[in-house]
């Protein structure tokens, strides 16, 4: 009898000490933009706009309707290297700022164009230190919107969330 209690107590420990092991506290997600989408429903007289939150874990939130601040988005050229121009509208190349921002977009361009599944992109941000952008993306035989993030680092992209209408506006939560 004292080798089954013992037995069961070891058991029990074993058991608590192993289902505790990754027991330590998720990090809560954090919010990082705020971004606005507009579906037009037949004419543009139909049209709505909605409200989202987005998370540094990918998931997306309605919220209630903001005023958005001023932030600035630079749409894509798409013939920038037939007609050798920037790759980003309404830069000038001549300063090294732009210049950084001229190879960013070119290098985002080849990743979506090597991509299956992404088309060409809409517009960069840069937004707390990141560089985010739009493109639409096929996902299950449909076409939504989405954001990706550019990491400058490794020169690669990751979706950080996906919208059923057309992205009008990205800022950051603050």
């Amino acid at each position: 009898m004292n080798r089954i209690t013992k037995f069961l107590a070891w058991l029990c420990i074993i058991t608590c000490c192993l289902s505790c092991v990754g027991c330590e506290k998720k990090a809560e997600p954090q919010p990082i933009l705020k971004v606005i989408t507009g579906t037009q429903v037949g004419v543009t007289i139909f049209s709505y706009k909605r409200y989202y939150i987005v998370y540094d874990n990918g998931k997306v939130k309605k919220m209630s309707e903001f005023t958005p601040s001023e932030s600035v988005a630079y749409a894509f050229n798409p013939d920038a290297e037939k007609e050798n121009e920037p790759y980003l509208y309404l830069i000038n190349t001549n300063t090294e700022e732009c210049e950084t921002w001229n190879n960013i977009a070119k290098s985002i361009i080849s990743l979506t164009n090597n991509s299956d599944n992404i088309s060409f992109p809409g517009a960069l941000n840069y937004i707390n230190e990141r560089y985010y952008f739009t493109a639409s993306i096929s996902k299950k035989n449909s076409e939504v919107n989405a954001i990706f993030e550019y990491m400058k680092s490794d020169s690669s992209i990751r979706e950080v969330g996906t919208f059923k209408g057309s992205i009008t506006h990205v800022e950051a939560y603050h």
